[in-house]
């Protein structure tokens, strides 16, 4: 967090009015003007001065000169403007200039007039750095900005353009409040609250995690309770550290049952006692983390609440051991997911009228259960695994017990459009074998994101598309048997007011790299930098764990991806929404055509259009 000068000022009067030599009470300076400056506002008509004779105690030793005392506060400064920047060597030339800093070394006292000085040249440079994060931004989230930036300027005592550029800067402390929105933007204390229980998870998460690292038996479970039972280490990776914090986070600022107040950390992110904790340390968010970032909030936690039913808590170490099926949990987590969404308002009106439990739950997303079923817990979780299981058993009688190509191709699309879904078992293979048409359950995303992906940067997403871009594409046309694998289609964009990108899966040279990278940035500044989340989910989009819709549409119409699936893209941003909608299309050259849309809100959420297809006759 960047150092402001007030609060800088305020160590100066501390270490002014030491006292050496226990009772001398001989002070190391004279302070004009009040000590305390948090009230008073700026520092006009206040000098840093060392009084001549006066003994100055800094813990390693004294120092008796006028000169040397006026140095030491002078330094402090200097380091604190430094700091404020990242180091003396990235100090703007602006602030150097109205620091003096040809005078350092001289003994001259630290005079309000140079503070002021310096204080105006920061505050003009922090005022750059504040328009340039938030380029890009809509009116809404500038006053967003703004409201917080009053907050946080009164919290902390700093000046509004030092409070707007730590609220504006993505990752800070503040920015990630800011996003987290609800209560904690509601007033003062709650914002005071909320910048403190972000230190407190940080320090809990670090304390499970070292634990999780010992071996089950060395593990002090005191205070921890079940979350050490039941945590995946992989949760608890330092990557995965802001994603889990966000969706905790985002649960306490739109649940008034957490109190801000709360000092106890389990209590407020332990397995017992926080859903969201227990669905993410169980690692139930895999390959749905983009799903979840999807639900709304008044719903995110009824969701949480359904699907854990499905995994409850382990409740002691040997228990901890067993595999989730000799434990009686079903082993297709994202299947669980999808049949959770798909019943996602059904599951709203039990809790609203406190009717939720687990027979109830069942009842609605496990049909394969008759009426009369006990839906007791194992034989709940083996219905579902058993659901997946016997898709390739009923298959393979389909073909006569002689898997084929047709017979792999129509097995994977069957799991795929179950998992996708939440469909049965039967609903799944009609779909695969004549193309109908099963329309994904809301909030399901179409692309994956991992918890790595919620850190507040790009970082993971373009490390993913550009993967993903110099990699060989193709289709087969399983119905009449033409192979399109080796047309190594490229990949085109086409942004606004720039002339097309087309990447080369063929081309791995520098250039052909330096391409790609040109094409993350530009996609970034689309989005601008203020947005990560939005131009993450971009990035993601348009890689192929974003494809997902148009591997799944195809399939619907005889035709595979030979690993990787080309595609031409279409970006364009609304000026008023900030929204980024992006236009899937075919490229040139298929005997068939495909499209469909997608829109990124600022905040990353994904909205897609139905899929288009069409055979090309004339081909």
């Amino acid at each position: 967090m960047a150092i402001n000068i007030n609060a800088t000022f305020n160590s100066f009067v501390d270490f002014a009015m030491q006292k050496t030599d226990a009772g001398k009470g001989k002070a190391i300076a004279r302070v004009s003007g009040e000590a305390n400056v948090n009230d008073a506002g700026p520092l006009q008509g206040r000098t840093i001065k060392a009084a001549k004779g006066d003994w100055v105690g800094i813990g390693i030793g004294r120092l008796k000169s006028l000169k040397n005392a006026n140095n030491v506060a002078r330094d402090l400064f200097r380091k604190a403007v430094s700091d404020m920047f990242g180091g003396e060597d990235h100090i703007p030339e602006s602030v150097r200039n109205a620091m003096k800093m040809e005078d350092y070394g001289k003994g001259k006292p630290l005079t309000a007039r140079r503070i002021m000085a310096v204080n105006a040249a920061v505050e003009a440079e922090l005022k750059k750095n504040v328009a340039e994060m938030t380029r890009g931004c809509t009116k809404s989230e500038l006053a967003a900005i703004d409201k917080a930036a009053d907050i946080y300027s009164r919290e902390m005592g700093v000046s509004k353009p030092m409070a707007l550029n730590e609220v504006a800067k993505p990752g800070t402390k503040a920015n990630r409040l800011l996003n987290y929105d609800g209560r904690f933007l509601e007033s003062d204390a709650n914002f005071r609250n909320g910048m403190r229980l972000l230190d407190t998870f940080e320090t809990w998460f670090k304390d499970v995690r070292a634990e999780l690292e010992k071996k089950p038996e060395e593990r002090n479970y005191e205070g921890m309770g079940k979350t050490l039972h039941s945590g995946d280490l992989s949760c608890f990776s330092e990557k995965s550290r802001l994603g889990f914090e966000k969706f905790l986070f985002e649960s306490i600022a739109h649940d008034p049952a957490f109190n801000l107040k709360e000092t106890d950390a389990h209590r407020l992110f332990g397995m017992e006692n926080n859903v969201a904790t227990h669905f993410i340390g169980r690692n139930l968010h895999q390959a749905c983390a983009q799903s979840v970032a999807q639900i709304p909030f008044e719903k995110r936690n009824t969701f949480y609440k359904a699907v854990t039913m499905f995994f409850p808590i382990v409740n002691n170490a040997d228990e901890a051991k067993k595999t989730p099926r000799e434990r009686g949990e079903p082993y297709d987590t994202k299947f669980v997911v999808a049949r959770v969404l798909r019943n996602l308002e059904k599951i709203s009106e039990l809790e609203a009228n406190g009717n939720l439990t687990f027979k109830n739950l069942a009842k609605l997303c496990v049909p394969e259960l008759p009426e009369d079923s006990e839906f007791g817990f194992r034989e709940v979780g083996d219905a579902l695994t058993k659901a997946v299981d016997d898709v390739s058993t009923v298959l393979l009688k389909k073909f006569n017990g002689q898997p084929s190509v047709e017979y792999a191709n129509i097995l994977g699309t069957t799991l795929n459009i179950m998992q996708e879904t939440g469909c049965t078992m039967e609903e799944a293979i009609e779909s695969a074998e004549t193309g109908k048409s099963i329309p994904l359950p809301p909030y399901q995303a179409s692309g994956t994101l991992n918890m790595d992906a919620f850190d507040g940067t790009t970082r993971e997403a373009r490390r993913q598309l550009s993967s993903d871009l110099v990699r060989p594409y193709g289709y087969f046309d399983s119905k009449t048997d033409q192979s399109l694998s080796n047309a190594n289609l490229p990949f085109t964009f086409n942004l606004p007011g720039e002339e097309p990108i087309t990447t080369d899966a063929k081309d791995k040279t520098a250039e052909g790299q330096k391409k790609i990278d040109a094409l993350l940035d530009k996609i970034e500044a689309l989005c601008g930098k203020v947005h990560p989340a939005q131009a993450s989910s971009v990035m993601t989009i348009v890689s192929q764990s974003g494809l997902g819709t148009l591997r799944g549409g195809l399939t619907n119409y005889g035709i595979q991806s030979n690993e990787h699936s080309p595609c031409d893209f279409t970006l364009s941003k609304d000026a008023e929404t900030g929204d980024v909608t992006i236009k899937y299309s075919s490229p040139e050259g298929l005997p068939f055509k495909f499209e469909w849309t997608a829109t990124v809100r600022n905040d990353g959420y994904v909205s897609t259009t139905p899929f288009q297809f069409s055979r090309d006759e004339a081909a």
